[in-house]
């Protein structure tokens, strides 16, 4: 987990970096099915958002007119929700939402919840497992 933390720590700290030049910054870190992804600005981390894998899929014409429903990936399990809902988490359109300013979380907290999520959600066990852009 360490070299996760880490990981998550240099992201934090390069989104709030770029933010102080940009107004703000976008980080999303894919990782097999599950997307998270957070808002930054000078002031620290103000929007993270966990994408459901089950959420709203994309449909090609030809499947609309067919009415085809292609299946997809299974949602978060009632563990993966119950602990979404215990880091803060609520079901938003579409994704899982928190907002840390509102909940009054420092840095050291943000990072704990992203790295939880990405290790006890999203199964990834080292910074290996996911790719991330910042923009």
């Amino acid at each position: 987990m360490h070299s996760l933390h880490a990981a998550i720590r240099d992201l934090v700290d390069r989104s709030i970096e770029s933010g102080s030049s940009s107004g703000h910054t976008t980080v999303v870190i894919s990782a097999g099915l599950g997307i998270v992804q957070w808002l930054a600005e000078p002031r620290g981390v103000f929007h993270i958002e966990v994408a459901d894998p089950a959420g709203p899929r994309r449909r090609t014409l030809v499947q609309r007119l067919r009415r085809h429903n292609p299946t997809g990936p299974a949602g978060f399990t009632e563990r993966e929700l119950a602990l979404l809902a215990e880091l803060g988490f609520v079901a938003g359109e579409p994704n899982y939402e928190l907002r840390p300013d509102e909940a009054g979380l420092d840095r050291e907290q943000i990072m704990h919840i992203i790295t939880t999520v990405l290790r006890d959600v999203l199964q990834v066990r080292d910074p290996g497992g996911y790719s991330a852009d910042i923009f």
